[in-house]
């Protein structure tokens, strides 16, 4: 067997269906074009259902598969429980699920944090892999396929994420609880051969994150602490999540993988 015959075993997702959370734009979409670009047929899934849609077709265009954008709002157990149905009746079926749609609170810290800003960022965060991994779990239990079900997670559930103005208590604390929530969906998922894992990214350069780099002292702050010395890129973060939908990972389950350039060594 020659090298790109192992590659295609072990990484190709030809004929099967993904479907992305907060896969519109972002992380979420860098992570649909990497699936897309080994051959899946993926599903954006967005509260911004006109940008998914924008996305799926481009999607389609550049990589030749099937695509669809559409609305979910994951904190809605009957949106998720529809999102999945919507995939499954367009794909004929559901292989892989990214539980990445997530929200924080920049510049506030938790001792300043509302109950409104808490509430959200744990609905969205917390609640939303909830739903979104037992919409996913309970269709794939039936389908009888197995599965993979990867949720975004981050290095600040491991190491506390430390800023001039405080700490991110909220969102820190919420991928705490994702990690622990995909030990649990990994342990009653694995008799039906579903694989449940997540990634935490250190300091990528995000929307979400690009109020750090747009003052030097503080993203300076972020680079000085991360041996590697420098934030990582979305692109970074595609070989992993590749890697969790894959073949390759088919005996990888309750695992988080730590992205993050070093930062959570010390």
């Amino acid at each position: 067997m020659d090298k790109n015959d192992t590659i295609t075993r072990l990484f190709s997702l030809k004929g099967k269906t993904a479907l992305v959370t907060g896969g519109a734009r972002g992380i979420g979409l860098a992570y649909a074009r990497v699936l897309a670009g080994a051959g899946a047929d993926v599903a954006l899934a967005d509260l911004l259902e006109d940008k998914a849609e924008e996305s799926a077709a481009a999607l389609a265009e550049e990589f030749g598969v099937k695509t669809m954008g559409l609305y979910v709002d994951v904190t809605n157990p009957e949106s998720c429980a529809a999102m999945v149905g919507a995939v499954a009746k367009r794909f004929g079926g559901l292989n892989i699920a990214v539980a990445n749609a997530g929200v924080t609170v920049p510049g506030v810290s938790t001792m300043n944090h509302t109950a409104e800003q808490w509430d959200r960022v744990y609905a969205v965060n917390v609640k939303g892999v909830f739903l979104t991994d037992q919409a996913v779990g309970r269709f794939m239990i039936e389908q009888g396929k197995g599965g993979r079900i990867v949720n975004m997670c981050s290095m600040t559930a491991t190491t506390i994420s430390v800023h001039p103005y405080g700490s991110g208590g909220a969102y820190s604390s919420s991928k705490a609880a994702v990690k622990q929530l995909t030990r649990s969906f990994a342990y009653e998922l694995a008799p039906y051969n579903i694989v449940v894992n997540s990634i935490s990214p250190g300091w990528i350069r995000t929307d979400m994150t690009q109020h750090y780099w747009d003052d030097p002292a503080m993203g300076g702050e972020k680079i000085a602490r991360t041996p590697l010395r420098r934030a990582g890129e979305v692109g970074e973060l595609e070989g992993m999540m590749l890697y969790l939908a894959s073949e390759a990972a088919s005996f990888t389950t309750g695992t988080d993988v730590i992205l993050d350039g070093g930062f959570s060594i010390p």
